[in-house]
């Protein structure tokens, strides 16, 4: 009977806990996972039990490091201690409205089950009080790519670890060794919990303002980046028209020509317009025929924006001189990374390449990009001046051997690929070649919705 009441205690301090997880992270387990995963975590916490403490975090990094592998291990530790420590406060707090006693001093054989439960599950009410009045965002925080909110972030987590290894060291050195301070400490928990609570509370509303300023300030320069990269397309559109545009006035003027040479019944001239008119048209048709049959290979990627990205980009080569030899055999219906993210690397990779084929002997590039069971590779490669290019630098800030801008953009390409767990970037330079590869995991927790083309 008393094993049913503890195990039955420890559930519902699962599922408190577990809101809480859920809350700050965001992630989420179907079902048939999420119910064998709380018996496991149940007897978990009933052993803990058995030490002395009522909180036990080993169950919520075991579940976070099995169900969610793609999510950023730095992410998963500090939901994981987070919601230990929030949970040792929020308990205390309940405790001592239905008990009037500290969790971990309490006797649970001396209380009905009811009344258990009932302190267990208030946490939930509480939390929703303390979010909503401190309007906490930690999705904000954790998916910042400031590395001033990161480093904080990896500071914030260190002390809750240190936090949690204090409060639970604490009852394992009152069971083993007796000592004046740490007896003091057990016996006034609840005060030193109390009193913690709102400092912490106005820790996190003020580390969460200046987060939201900080992430203001990362979206103002995304929207920027995405302004730019679509007055880049805007402006091939441009071209494309101003192209189009000319070579209609010319075929007008050619066949003005041609009628006055009818009226004059001057054979000749009649001969050397038409020529002339055959020669211009066929040379369009040629440019036009070889620049749609490259574009047409993009024709399997049905993701607009980067399909338009690879247009865009693959016609500023040709412009430029450069050979472009594409591949894109598989059908891409979606990609596993924010839209706007694969842009922007392909904007910047393609660049750096067209920029470095320009200087180099051979001018070409090749782009392609494929499915391998469920990753997408994006590759792309460019001949180059030197016959091998030091890559050991190149992803430092403003480091570039091109000029001070490239550097900045490779920069940019590390901050974003460092957002993602399930993406990666490889780089390779040999025999007059550079080549970079892309690989993305697919998968369901970081997938964006695409906008069909």
């Amino acid at each position: 009977m008393i094993f049913m009441k503890c195990f039955l205690y420890s559930w519902a301090l699962f599922w408190s806990g577990w809101y809480v997880f859920t809350w700050i992270s965001k992630l989420s387990l179907p079902l048939k996972k999420l119910l064998p995963a709380s018996l496991v975590s149940a007897l978990l916490i009933y052993f803990n039990l058995r030490l002395g403490t009522i909180v036990d975090v080993v169950h919520l990094l075991l579940i976070s490091f099995i169900f969610f592998k793609f999510e950023p291990k730095r992410r998963l530790v500090f939901f994981s201690f987070y919601t230990a420590i929030g949970l040792e406060f929020l308990l205390s707090i309940s405790y001592y409205i239905v008990f009037g006693v500290d969790p971990n001093q309490m006797n649970l054989a001396e209380y009905p089950i009811y009344q258990i439960l009932i302190a267990n599950l208030l946490v939930i009410p509480e939390y929703w009080v303390i979010h909503t009045v401190f309007n906490l965002n930690f999705k904000s925080i954790t998916n910042s790519r400031s590395k001033r909110v990161n480093k904080f972030l990896i500071e914030i987590t260190i002390g809750l670890v240190v936090s949690y290894l204090i409060l639970h060291g604490i009852y394992l050195l009152s069971h083993i060794h007796n000592n004046p301070t740490i007896d003091w400490l057990t016996a006034n928990r609840n005060k030193v919990v109390f009193a913690a609570v709102p400092i912490f509370a106005w820790f996190l509303f003020g580390f969460n303002r200046w987060v939201r300023m900080t992430l203001k300030k990362d979206i103002e320069n995304d929207r920027e980046l995405h302004i730019s990269n679509l007055e880049t397309y805007n402006h091939r559109v441009e071209v494309l028209y101003d192209e189009l545009s000319s070579f209609k006035r010319d075929y007008q003027s050619a066949l003005e020509k041609m009628a006055k040479s009818i009226v004059s019944q001057d054979i000749a001239k009649i001969r050397k317009t038409y020529q002339q008119i055959l020669g211009n048209t066929n040379q369009a048709q040629e440019i036009s025929r070889s620049q749609n049959s490259d574009i047409g290979k993009l024709s399997a990627i049905h993701v607009s924006p980067i399909k338009s990205m690879l247009s865009a980009k693959i016609l500023q080569a040709q412009e430029a001189g450069i050979e472009v030899t594409i591949e894109a055999p598989d059908q891409i219906d979606d990609i596993p990374m924010k839209i706007i993210d694969l842009v922007t690397l392909i904007g910047i990779l393609s660049d750096n390449a067209i920029e470095a084929a320009k200087e180099s002997e051979e001018k070409a590039i090749s782009v392609a990009y494929f499915r391998v069971d469920n990753q997408q590779f994006f590759v792309i490669e460019n001949s180059t001046k030197d016959e091998q290019v030091p890559i050991s630098h190149i992803f430092e800030d403003g480091f570039s051997s091109k000029g001070s801008h490239r550097g900045i953009g490779l920069a940019n390409v590390e901050r974003i690929i460092s957002e993602y767990a399930n993406v990666s970037l490889s780089t390779r330079s040999s025999d007059y070649s550079f080549r970079q590869t892309l690989a993305m995991v697919e998968n369901d927790n970081q997938q964006e919705k695409p906008v069909a083309s």
